[in-house]
C-alpha cells in the first residue's frame, strides 16, 4: 500500500482495491489496516416477511429499495431467487454501466415459506 494511500494497490501501477472490511482477515488487518470484525444487525423475521435481500453498496447506490422489492417479489411467486438475483444485478449494473467509479455489484435473495414461519 502506498503512503496517504487507502488502498491495497499493486506496487507501481495504478489498479487496486479499496477495502474496508475483511471478515475474519487477521493477515490483511495486521498489514493492510483493514477491518476484520463485521458490522452487525439483528433482525427477527415476521410471519408477513417474504423476501430477505443481501447486497452490496453497488446495489442499493444504483436502485431504490423499492425498486429492489419489486424486482424481487415479482419472482416470488415461482420461488426463483436466482433470477431475482440476477434480475436485480441486471438493472443494477445497466445503471451503473456508464457511471464513473461503479461499485462492486452483488446480491443473493431469499425467499422465505410462509408455511414454515407460521408453524414456529
Amino acid at each position: 500500500m502506498h503512503q496517504n494511500e487507502t488502498r491495497i494497490q499493486v506496487a507501481d501501477q495504478k489498479i487496486g482495491l479499496r477495502v474496508s472490511r475483511s471478515l475474519g482477515d487477521t493477515l490483511a488487518h495486521n498489514s493492510s489496516g483493514v477491518i476484520e470484525e463485521p458490522e452487525l444487525s439483528e433482525y427477527m423475521v415476521e410471519p408477513n416477511d417474504t423476501i430477505i435481500i443481501l447486497a452490496s453498496c453497488g446495489v442499493w447506490d444504483n436502485l431504490s429499495n423499492e425498486r429492489v422489492g419489486l424486482i424481487a417479489h415479482s419472482h416470488y411467486a415461482e420461488m426463483k431467487c436466482e433470477v431475482a438475483a440476477n434480475a436485480i444485478l441486471a438493472a443494477a449494473y445497466e445503471k451503473a454501466f456508464n457511471q464513473p467509479g461503479k461499485d462492486d455489484i452483488t446480491c443473493i435473495v431469499v425467499f422465505l415459506d410462509k408455511k414454515l414461519l407460521l408453524r414456529n
